[in-house]
């Protein structure tokens, strides 16, 4: 009896020691904490981090160069009759000229080699009929030949076409004549020749004679015979210097 009691006793100790041995553990939830913890470490440690948007460059500002001012006109149109025009009012116009740095395009009804009334000869270098521009305006030499063209539509136009402008518009002897019928000298003070011709186209031009061997009215320059040809060509570059400087003002 002692025997079984003994074994049960053994058996008893055999089958507690397991049950004994296993106790209740939280790692399993301490776990689950950690894994949790370690995927959410994971999941932002592998989100990419974007990359900053690249700012462009600002384009360095290229100055528009100014437009070059368009260039002044420097000549003036002298015009001379193909057939005696007078010598030595066309040296006053020109030698003035050239002294004050303008230039002088000489023009005619034709182009060829002009006659002067003292056999005088010179190369013209254009035809009315070709001027498109004038420059700084118009001169009209005189000489006995200037009559035959007083009424050329061509010439008369061109002065038009210069006083139009505020541009010169002059005339010494005979010249005035062309003026007068060309309506320049409407309401002015003028100089010209003393004869029966240019007395009768002035009268008609509506304008006064000044009694002066050259006047300046305006635009308008005139002379009354050879004698004053120096005195003209100095009143003609007065004339252009006002103009030119009032060209540069704009």
């Amino acid at each position: 009896m002692k025997k079984l009691i003994l074994l049960l006793t053994i058996l008893l100790c055999f089958v507690a020691v397991p049950a004994c041995s296993v106790e209740p553990s939280s790692s399993g939830e301490e776990q689950a904490i950690d894994t949790s913890a370690t995927t959410a470490v994971e999941s932002v440690s592998s989100t990419p981090t974007a990359a900053p948007t690249p700012v462009p460059p600002t384009p360095t500002a290229v100055p528009t160069p100014s437009p070059s001012p368009t260039p002044k006109p420097d000549w003036v149109t002298v015009f001379v009759a193909f057939e005696n025009y007078h010598e030595g009012e066309l040296a006053g116009i020109t030698d003035a000229l050239d002294e004050a740095g303008y230039r002088a395009v000489i023009t005619s009804t034709e182009t060829g080699t002009a006659k002067g009334m003292g056999g005088g000869r010179l190369e013209v270098d254009i035809a009315i009929e070709e001027i498109e521009d004038i420059g700084l305006g118009i001169v009209i030499a005189g000489g006995t030949g200037v009559v035959d063209i007083w009424d050329n539509e061509v010439l008369l136009g061109l002065v038009r076409n210069a006083n139009d402008q505020v541009l010169l518009v002059a005339g010494i002897c005979a010249g005035p004549g062309v003026l007068g019928n060309a309506g320049v000298l409407q309401g002015k003070s003028a100089s010209w020749y003393d004869g029966p011709n240019t007395n009768a186209a002035m009268r008609d031009a509506g304008c006064t004679n000044s009694g002066q061997a050259v006047t300046i009215d305006g635009n308008a320059v005139t002379g009354n015979e050879p004698s004053a040809a120096t005195k003209f060509g100095e009143a003609i570059v007065e004339v252009l210097d006002s103009i030119v400087a009032d060209m540069g003002k704009y």
